[in-house]
């Protein structure tokens, strides 16, 4: 939000539309540079030696598509075109692509180990903050993606490092860790699943900067910026689901489950519902003073937009279940599904009521997105999802 504003204060309207789509291929990295592991890693809860070999198997990866992309950097993409295009040069791209994969799954172990608060900070929290110090020290850091790059990557090695350390405390109370032959077919759908995700985040904004005005696009795009905090309580709500899922699954998902994922679900709606409400009632002067301009229809496309996250928040974490259950192909074809149905619906959407119509195809996509997968999962192991009915 610190960069956006200060990014939205220093450009015009044209390199601000183009600065909200670069930033939104960068927030869709996290999910998808960790390649299915994540949900590898909290299914192993059960037996936590089983880690370091998917640790080992994921280096293995990352160290060769890191390489190829840094061969190709290098030798066959048109370097001067993409840093350009990008702001920054392609060998930090690279790097940071490393980095962000890293945290991640830093994150996905850490919840795989029990540890949810510090899954959280070191999964982006910390380096979130080093990055917002950055700018409130070096001023020039905001006004350029090319100073945003160089304090990201100062915050991702300090958020690695630390989580490291954790790491190494915890992996210490895990005993010793014994072969492993990984299932790849669940890791490889569980990568495209993650995939599909990440471009149906990310599509809303990019159909309307394909098919409508610069404008139109920057209005989208801070909206999206806005209903952020309802974005924080879904990954909050999904860290303490995980455990819960992981350790029910090995416990052959006893009725308790149901009424912890239940208790979790109703804390989470409640806290996006007042977020929602507090978001759309300030949404005018937040974006007067944040961004210094005020998106046309602000309080119709957040209240849109956070109508969709409300009901994900309520429903629970569905897909996130379904995968950890074993689902993993069905989690795929629902979401590609979805995914199929969301592009023609924000397309439908952006013809007749322009970007308001995209931020309802969006809604939908995010509500059903969380409710077919819960219903699979419910049908799959007897345990139910979502925060309506009594918490058991």
């Amino acid at each position: 939000m610190l960069s956006i504003a200060l990014l939205s204060r220093s450009m015009g309207e044209a390199a601000l539309a183009h600065a909200l789509i670069v930033l939104s291929f960068m927030a869709a990295a996290g999910p998808l540079t960790v390649l299915g592991f994540d949900t590898a890693l909290l299914r192993a809860r059960g037996a936590r030696s089983l880690i370091v070999p998917l640790a080992r198997r994921f280096a293995l990866v990352w160290s060769v598509i890191a390489g190829l992309m840094g061969i190709a950097a290098v030798s066959f993409v048109p370097g001067d075109w993409l840093a350009a295009w990008l702001g920054v040069r392609p060998l930090l791209l690279v790097a940071w692509l490393a980095l962000v994969a890293a945290q991640s799954f830093l994150s996905a172990l850490l919840l795989a180990l029990g540890r949810c608060r510090c899954a959280l900070l070191f999964g982006g929290t910390l380096s979130s903050g080093v990055v917002c110090l950055a700018i409130a020290i070096f001023p020039a850091a905001g006004t350029g993606l090319s100073g945003l790059a160089a304090a990201q990557l100062a915050g991702l090695g300090l958020s690695i490092a630390a989580g490291m350390a954790v790491v190494r405390r915890a992996m210490a109370e895990a005993g010793p860790a014994r072969p492993l032959s990984p299932n790849w077919g669940d890791i490889a759908s569980g990568a495209l699943t993650n995939a599909v995700a990440v471009v149906a985040g990310q599509l809303p904004l990019w159909m309307v900067a394909a098919l409508g005005t610069q404008s139109q696009t920057v209005d989208l795009g801070l909206a999206m910026r806005l209903v952020l905090p309802l974005g924080f309580v879904l990954v909050a709500a999904r860290a303490m689901a995980a455990p819960v899922l992981a350790t029910a699954r090995s416990g052959g998902w006893p009725a308790q489950a149901g009424g912890a994922l239940c208790r979790i679900a109703r804390v989470a709606a409640l806290a996006s519902v007042t977020m929602a409400l507090c978001i759309v009632v300030l949404a005018r002067p937040v974006t007067e003073a944040l961004f210094a301009r005020v998106p046309a229809d602000a309080a119709l496309l957040i209240g849109l937009l956070g109508v969709g996250s409300c009901l994900q928040a309520a429903i629970g974490p569905g897909q996130l279940a379904l995968r950890i259950a074993g689902g993993e192909a069905e989690a795929l074809v629902i979401a590609a599904g979805l995914l199929a149905g969301l592009a023609v619906g924000a397309g439908v959407g952006f013809l007749i009521l322009g970007p308001a119509g995209v931020a309802l195809a969006a809604s939908t996509h995010l509500a059903l997105g969380s409710a077919i997968p819960a219903w699979r999962f419910t049908r799959r192991s007897g345990v139910r999802l979502g925060a309506v009915g009594p918490c058991a």
